[in-house]
């Protein structure tokens, strides 16, 4: 039955992928990227604005200059659509949010981090939006 195990794998994919969108990301989905995965990555500037959720589960923040993709404080967690800090906080779709955070475009996030094959990389690469820059907050309220 050599060929059996193609059949299974093929037939477990949409499983696997189903865990890539939307709540199921807290069940074995990409997770959240937080800042301690990525080397400090330079000046940091206090930035506000809204969470926004995407339709693929991804969380951004819609601010005065556009949309940016979300990496998170060290220590936040994913509970399906929303986020929760250590302190307690919820950040889910259409949240308020402040704090102090780097701008980066992927491809700084990427060296910062674990290199292109890496998790950021694949994280980033599913989630941003066309020229989508990303804020890595080290202090968000």
């Amino acid at each position: 039955m050599r060929g059996s195990g193609g059949v299974g794998a093929a037939l477990l994919l949409p499983f696997a992928l189903a865990g890539c969108a939307g709540a199921a990301f807290s069940e074995g989905g990409l997770g959240i990227p937080t800042a301690d995965l990525l080397e400090p990555p330079g000046v940091e500037q206090e930035l506000a604005g809204t969470i926004a959720v995407g339709d693929n589960g991804c969380f951004h923040v819609d601010t005065v200059d556009g949309r940016l993709y979300v990496i998170w404080p060290a220590g936040f967690e994913q509970d399906a659509e929303v986020v929760r800090s250590p302190a307690g906080g919820v950040f889910g779709d259409g949240a308020p949010v402040t704090g102090l955070a780097s701008i980066l475009d992927a491809d700084a996030a990427v060296r910062a981090a674990d290199g292109p094959d890496g998790y950021i990389a694949t994280v980033t690469g599913y989630c941003l939006e066309d020229d989508e820059r990303i804020a890595v907050y080290s202090v968000l309220g």
